[in-house]
């Protein structure tokens, strides 16, 4: 984040926001390995709950670091609701407004990369009623981990599949609630815009 926000000084159409998007606001670690990335959460997770500051006693919260594989980096990265933080962006939440008052009635563009978050994204934008407001979504979709116990790498692979498969498509469902897909390769990049601007 700080090489970033040092590339991108004196931009003032630019506003950096140190955090990720998901479901629900929790800590998670991102594992860096050259060019790719992956997240993972971990376990307790720090809730901070209610709308989020980033105090001292938060980072001290957070859980410890899993060991990263041969060649990866880890950085520990706070995950928020995308529900609560695209409201606080709009600036909604600043003014103290209740619900989605305050919101565009449209958002243009939503442009998700994110490692995998991108199912707990949609499924957090569209809980809060703010999918159906978004235009245009283009989206990256990744294959998921599977962080629990297994007896061989092949069942890890197979587990792996089973619960990425799962989350496609109950995003590809969420999606289609509002939405048309006009471009796809699964866990690659697909392109989704609004039902109201086709009919």
């Amino acid at each position: 984040f700080r090489s970033l926000r040092e590339a991108r000084a004196g931009i003032p159409e630019l506003t950096l926001h140190n955090f990720g998007l998901g479901s629900r606001t929790r800590w998670a670690s991102l594992f860096l390995s050259g060019t790719a990335s992956r997240t993972l959460d971990r376990e307790p997770t720090a809730l901070l709950g209610g709308h989020v500051e980033l105090p001292a006693e938060a980072a001290s919260a957070a859980p410890p670091p899993q060991p990263a594989q041969s060649g990866e980096q880890e950085e520990r990265v706070l995950i928020r609701a995308a529900s609560e933080a695209v409201l606080e962006v709009l600036g909604a939440a600043r003014r103290g407004e209740p619900g989605l008052v305050g919101v565009p009635p449209s958002i243009e563009l939503l442009h998700v990369n994110c490692e995998g978050c991108e199912y707990d994204v949609v499924e957090g934008l569209r809980n809060s009623g703010l999918l159906a407001r978004v235009e245009q979504v283009q989206i990256a979709t990744h294959l998921l981990d599977h962080t629990g116990p297994t007896a061989t790498f092949q069942e890890a692979v197979e587990l792996a599949l089973q619960v990425s498969v799962h989350r496609y498509c109950e995003m590809h469902r969420l999606l289609s609630e509002t939405h048309v897909r006009v471009f796809g390769l699964p866990w690659v990049w697909e392109r989704w815009s609004r039902r109201a601007a086709w009919q």
